[in-house]
């Protein structure tokens, strides 16, 4: 083994060497447990705090690129941060406006779920499967009775405003902090450089994450509003959102956003609706992020995509719904502050990292992460 490997760095340090790999997986699972209990305990903080965060890292280079064109540097930090109310207050309009629609559409198929059991009842008989047997399975269900249900999850939404609010506080401190933080990341080095450059690669790619995934995921909506509209499934701009949202969620979030469009298409407009419904979303799907997106994203975010899932149940699990929108970015700090920069434990770098990912702690031939007020950062 190459003496530079840092894999061979990282086993070799006198952490390793004391503890032995054994013990310190216990230590890691004790640790990890005891912050998992804090963390769910915390999530309605934690969740608005950390997404401020990462935006206020994503914008920061555009505050720097005001203040190279001679705008004053308080003046380029409150238009940035402006810009951002702006978005939010969109997206959270339109998210408003579509749970409106949705609530008033879904009572008027209550009809047609009835209609859809009888027609599957008889398919279910046509190929020999007993009557009895099917309906003592389904008189346990009450359909309409979904309605209601869904009904009153949508309804759970309107909680967003609280976390809204904490969200656009948290980012005005968080931009006004940041606009400055070139002195402190300075002092950090000294003191902890190996902290220093995970937390560069942490910024670096949880940018390139937010951005490249916001404008695919705005293509992809793009695209799936101009399919539903012309196959006639109602509540298009609906499951447009849906989708830009579900953008953001690794491994399922093709099928979350499949899921209501395709249902809507077959109460709707019948089979051959809900067939033309999977098919474009494929096709779409296919085509933005099998073709185009991995050409842009490349290994900008360095998980495998078993970490990639692991991470998405266990972020959801402990901070809810809102977990598995922030399971990538979650992960990529809590990977940053406990393996990159930590020799000791670079080792478990390579069971979550991409094969042609990067370390972030400098060790000899491994280049540096840069720094976060580096230009190209």
């Amino acid at each position: 083994m190459d003496p530079s490997d840092p894999l061979r760095t990282a086993v070799r340090s006198p952490g390793a060497d004391w503890w032995g790999v054994g013990p310190m997986l216990i230590l890691l699972v004790a640790a990890g447990s005891i912050a998992v209990a804090g963390l769910a305990s915390y999530s309605s903080i934690i969740v608005p705090v950390f997404f401020a965060f990462s935006l206020a890292l994503t914008v920061r280079p555009v505050v720097r690129w005001l203040t190279r064109h001679g705008i004053p540097l308080g003046l380029a930090t409150f238009l940035v941060l402006l810009g951002l109310y702006a978005v939010i207050g969109t997206m959270v309009a339109v998210i408003g406006y579509s749970i409106q629609q949705l609530t008033q559409l879904l009572p008027q198929y209550r009809g047609n779920f009835g209609e859809l059991y009888a027609r599957v009842l008889d398919w279910l008989v046509g190929l020999g499967i007993k009557r009895e047997d099917i309906t003592s399975l389904t008189d346990k269900i009450d359909y309409t009775s979904l309605i209601g249900y869904a009904q009153t999850i949508l309804g759970q939404f309107t909680s967003l405003t609280s976390l809204v609010l904490t969200v656009l506080l948290a980012l005005a401190f968080l931009i006004l902090d940041t606009s400055q933080i070139s002195q402190r990341v300075d002092r950090l080095r000294l003191a902890q450089p190996h902290l220093t450059d995970a937390l560069a690669d942490f910024a670096h790619r949880v940018r390139r994450y937010w951005v490249v995934s916001a404008v695919f995921g705005l293509a992809l909506a793009l695209g799936d509003y101009v399919a539903l509209l012309i196959i006639g499934v109602p509540l298009s701009l609906t499951w447009a959102v849906l989708a830009f949202f579900c953008n953001f969620i690794p491994t399922i979030g093709f099928f979350l956003a499949l899921i209501p469009p395709a249902l809507i298409a077959l109460l709707d407009g019948g089979p051959s609706a809900m067939l033309w419904t999977i098919g474009a979303y494929i096709v779409i799907n296919f085509i933005t992020q099998s073709l185009i997106l991995p050409k842009f994203l490349g290994d900008a975010v360095g998980l495998n995509v078993t970490a990639t899932f692991v991470s998405l149940l266990f972020w959801t699990l402990v901070l809810g719904p809102f977990g598995a929108l922030l399971a990538v970015p979650l992960t990529l700090f809590v990977r940053a502050v406990l393996i990159q920069s930590t020799p000791g434990l670079q080792w478990l770098d390579v069971f979550i990292g991409a094969e042609s990912g990067e370390t972030a702690t400098p060790t000899p031939g491994v280049p540096r992460a840069p720094k976060f007020h580096e230009g190209r950062r």
